[in-house]
């Protein structure tokens, strides 16, 4: 009847104009959404001549990538890496903002922002980054990729034979890191058994490290043993410098051996 067929008509109009509204709403919300890593999602690249990178950067996750397309974000769940010519960041968490090119990582948290442990008892998945030969381990690294800018905190570095532990650490350009209430020590531990406690410490790469009033700790206990500043070379390869005395134990009691100046003779 006609009745019939003006309901059919009406009908796969409505269909039709249901089906376009979806086909238009469902790429914004599938690229906002959480969802499984694959090859295609793993590299950025500069695909404009006013993009800071020169090089494409590679990022990838274990668990998922989620994408903000208004904003412009890429957010790495599970053993995160971001890397960028010879600069790498490994964390559990990566966010990594593409307009203003700034990592920000951190290890594992609960949903109530507490560190995650192992069975051990170590953080999972904290921070650690590579910027060529130098490495640190951190609880927390913002890096801007433009300026090769960074904060860090809680970090651990190795510089030559030496250790340096600090609560906050930045980079500056021409990689030249500058260190707040830090540790100098040649003790491998992770909490060393003696150090130069300084307020502040000058790392210069291949050439020198600078620190302002320190004073030495043994055991956790301060010893009456300080100075104004101190300059510590910091090149491969045989230098003169201070030597840091070590740490021990005795039947006579605790000492400090082998400290002094040592003199780097040519041949």
């Amino acid at each position: 009847t006609l009745k019939t067929r003006i309901v059919i008509f009406f009908t796969i109009a409505m269909l039709i104009s249901v089906a376009r509204v979806f086909a238009q709403v469902m790429p914004s919300q599938t690229a906002d959404s959480i969802r499984q890593l694959t090859d295609a999602d793993t590299v950025i690249t500069a695909n404009s001549s006013n993009s800071a990178f020169k090089s494409k950067v590679v990022y990838s996750a274990r668990d998922s990538v989620r994408f903000d397309v208004d904003n412009q974000k890429v957010f790495l769940f599970g053993e995160a890496q971001v890397v960028y010519e010879d600069m790498k960041l490994n964390a559990e968490y990566i966010e990594f903002d593409m307009v203003r090119n700034i990592a920000f990582s951190i290890g594992a948290r609960d949903s109530s922002g507490n560190v995650l442990v192992d069975s051990t008892g170590m953080p999972i998945g904290d921070p650690v980054f590579a910027d060529g030969e130098k490495t640190f381990d951190a609880k927390e690294i913002t890096y801007n990729f433009e300026t090769k800018k960074g904060k860090i905190r809680e970090v651990t570095t190795r510089e030559g034979e030496a250790f340096i532990h600090a609560k906050d650490a930045k980079k500056d350009t021409g990689d030249v890191y500058y260190i707040k209430n830090g540790r100098y020590t040649t003790c491998d531990f992770a909490h060393p058994h003696f150090h130069l406690k300084a307020s502040k410490i000058k790392i210069i790469p291949d050439d020198k490290i600078i620190c302002g009033p320190a004073y030495l700790v043994a055991e956790d206990v301060p010893v009456p043993l300080g100075i104004p500043f101190g300059v510590f070379p910091n090149k491969k390869g045989r230098k003169s410098g201070v030597l840091i005395p070590a740490y021990g134990e005795s039947k006579l009691g605790f000492f400090l051996k082998d400290g002094g100046y040592y003199f780097g003779i040519s041949d």
